[in-house]
């Protein structure tokens, strides 16, 4: 059974390496502005995010088979670190260790998220800062209405008679 979680913790693991990798990818994407290479870094993270749900209930799973064998009243929540101790020798330090490697690459992966999600405000911000400015610029003739497009003047109406 510890072989088992520990299998499925060098799954995660690659996962959120993976994840991190694809975060500094969207963040390049970003910085270029290159559209493509961003929607492809989406797409990829949203499979690896899939990927992990999917390990994640196969981790659930042997955690709590391998705590309710050691008797954790928390069973699928049995830290990691308390099970590696019960488990001891060469498989019980692998255990930690991986645990130690997961939490410091899901750490560095929230601080990825976290640069790019201010990345992306401040870029939307900046975007949103040059249409204003276009829109002052380019609306003397006061053509363009509060959203931004062309608004529609007053109606007028003329008729030209025909018959004479």
């Amino acid at each position: 059974m510890a072989l088992e979680v520990e299998r499925i913790m060098c799954d995660l693991q690659a996962q959120f390496e993976r994840l991190t990798a694809l975060a500094a990818e969207r963040l390049e994407a970003m910085r270029t502005a290159d559209t493509g290479r961003l929607a492809r870094c989406i797409a990829e993270e949203n499979v690896a995010v899939q990927a992990v749900a999917e390990i994640e209930k196969r981790r659930i799973t042997a955690v709590g088979r391998l705590a309710e064998r050691f008797g954790s009243s928390e069973r699928a929540q049995t830290r990691l670190s308390w099970l590696a101790e019960r488990v001891g020798g060469a498989i019980g330090d692998r255990l930690a260790s991986r645990a130690s490697e997961l939490k410091s690459r899901i750490e560095s992966l929230t601080k990825a998220n976290e640069v790019g999600r201010l990345t992306a405000s401040s870029l939307s911000s900046h975007m949103e800062g040059l249409w204003r400015q276009a829109v002052q610029v380019l609306n003397h003739a006061q053509t363009y209405g509060r959203m931004g497009v062309v608004g529609a003047g007053p109606a007028v109406i003329s008729a030209v008679d025909v018959r004479s």
